[in-house]
């Protein structure tokens, strides 16, 4: 039966960092609560734009604007500015800016009659009077994808025959196709009942914490503008935004360890090749407070040898995060059980990752790179599967992912052991010494 990438014990969501703030700001031009603007009145507000196809949006003009970009969100979060409606803002009205207060306000030119624009451009203007949302309706009909909601949540699609699981509907999705993966193995999105849902189930998304969320059939939803598509550029380079952080660390260990490749396996191993990328990126390993320390405190405790944790997975469970973990213990066909494996952690791929493959006689460990768009396996050992096709040999050098897979299942086979493989990633704020050490 073929491994599951959601639903299944063996894989684990992937986390966000518990501390990451909200990253409201960078949706706050695009869904302000509805409400009136005026001018105010004398010398104080200074024009800093207009609304143009070049300029469609607040946080548009202000990135544009040499003086203000590096204040963009602080600006448009400005107190003044809450409630304002940013997204009914009319084409090629003029943007003004009160520096004192940091108020935006906005102004039809007289010479300049409003231009018409399509609903599926541009929500029509807001009406002078502020009005309460309506009361919510019960209906059959789920709302477009790509509208906002009353509470702020984005309707992104609804499950049915051309979208079966949130994957597709997500990678169906213009803003968060990229993301898909992200978002369901990030930490807020732990534990959703993805393999329950039954067609005709929406899904909604909240675009300050990526937290998805489902409503079936004849739900309960208000009303509201479908999203413009000058909107949606910018939202989604703020959803790739929100997870640049966490692969930062991960792609700096993978270049740390390719600055290796050439060196002799009898000067550097596969668990020290890790080791010293995480050296290299100013982890301390070493000494009080230093992550072999921790791993022997870990195996002590558990009454396991000193040197238990001094391995892949022993790296993954002191200072990381498990995304995947399987054990095989008896291997009849490998081909077929590396196509399963592969699928199954291909979504969860990334630069920086640990990979580790352990039998009872023996284990190995390294780091997830990718070149040339193919994914690949950056080790100390037997180089048979390098990615550049040269002489095999032992050293530290990068080869084919799949092919990798393929080598551990024919080998656990041969020697008839059962096969564990690992995939985590570690977290840069896990490999500090403990608060109290790093002051001294």
């Amino acid at each position: 039966m073929p491994i599951q990438a959601i639903g299944r014990q063996t894989v684990l969501p992937r986390q966000l960092p518990a501390d990451r703030p909200p990253s409201g700001p960078r949706f706050a031009a695009l869904m302000e609560p509805q409400g009136a603007a005026l001018p105010r009145a004398g010398g104080g507000p200074v024009v800093i734009g207009r609304i143009t196809p070049e300029t469609p949006t607040v946080s548009h003009i202000l990135k544009k604007n040499p003086a203000h970009a590096a204040d963009c969100w602080r600006i448009i979060n400005a107190g003044a500015n809450h409630g304002k409606a940013f997204d009914r803002i009319p084409d090629n009205a003029e943007v003004l800016l009160d520096p004192a207060t940091n108020e935006i306000t906005w102004r039809q030119p007289v010479t300049t009659p409003p231009a018409a624009v399509a609903m599926e451009e541009r929500p029509a203007p807001a009406p002078a009077a502020v009005t309460p949302p309506p009361a919510p309706t019960t209906t059959d009909t789920p709302a477009p994808a790509g509208t906002v909601r009353a509470d702020g949540s984005i309707a992104v699609g609804t499950i049915g025959k051309e979208t079966p699981t949130v994957s597709h509907v997500l990678k169906a999705n213009p803003i968060y196709a990229a993301d898909a993966w992200n978002i369901i193995f990030s930490k807020i999105n732990q534990g959703k009942p993805f393999t329950t849902l039954r067609p005709g189930t929406e899904i909604l998304i909240d675009p300050q914490t990526m937290e998805l969320r489902f409503e079936g059939p004849g739900s309960t939803a208000p009303k509201a503008p479908v999203i413009s598509r000058a909107a949606q550029e910018p939202l989604k380079a703020a959803v790739e935004s929100y997870f640049q952080a966490e692969d930062d660390f991960s792609s700096r260990l993978a270049d740390a360890v390719r600055s290796y490749i050439g060196k002799p396996y009898g000067e550097m191993d596969c668990y020290n090749l890790v080791i010293n990328g995480l050296r290299r990126e100013g982890v301390r390993y070493n000494g009080p407070g230093g992550l072999r320390r921790r791993m022997e405190e870990a195996a002590r405790a558990e009454g396991k040898p000193l040197n238990a944790y001094q391995n892949g997975e022993g790296l993954i469970k002191t200072a990381g995060r498990e995304l995947f973990s399987k054990s095989f213990s008896r291997i009849t066909n490998p081909n077929h059980l590396t196509g399963e494996v592969y699928d199954a952690i291909e979504p969860l791929l990334r630069k920086g990752e640990i990979l580790s493959f352990s039998t009872p006689s023996r284990g190995h460990t390294g780091v997830i790179s990718n070149k040339n768009g193919q994914w690949t396996y950056i080790n100390s050992g037997l180089m048979d599967h390098r990615v550049d096709n040269g002489r095999i040999n032992h050293r530290v050098g990068e080869e084919r992912l799949r092919d990798e897979i393929a080598n551990w299942f024919a080998l656990a086979r041969h020697r008839n052991e059962p096969l564990s493989i690992t995939v985590g990633a570690l977290d840069e704020d896990k490999l500090k010494p403990p608060a109290h050490l790093a002051r001294r």
